[in-house]
């Protein structure tokens, strides 16, 4: 039994017009019944979900003067997840808070 199954002349077709088309070729991996979807993403997932940069947030907007050190022990006192100030630091980053860290 074959492991690879053998493309038919429409499917081929269909990505050589994408690839005419300047589709990125990671596209085609993931090529079924003429739909286009991106391959798998890997690495490391997120630490933190919604629910967590929801509380940092909310943290953060209850007194914006705090370093980041000091966030990152009320996160800990919160018992949602124990995370490094780095960590903090970096997912502040993502949501758009940049410049807060006090040396």
């Amino acid at each position: 039994m074959p492991k690879i199954k053998e493309l038919s002349i429409f499917e081929r077709g269909k990505i050589i017009g994408l690839h005419k088309d300047n589709h990125n070729p990671r596209h085609f991996q993931n090529f079924k019944y003429g739909l286009v979807f991106p391959a798998s993403q890997s690495g490391r997932p997120s630490i933190f979900n919604d629910f967590d940069k929801w509380h940092l947030i909310q943290l953060l907007k209850n007194d914006r003067q705090q370093s980041v050190d000091e966030l990152t022990e009320k996160f800990n006192e919160l018992e949602l997840k124990t995370s490094s100030s780095f960590t903090i630091c970096h997912n502040l980053y993502e949501l758009g808070y940049h410049g807060i860290r006090k040396l």
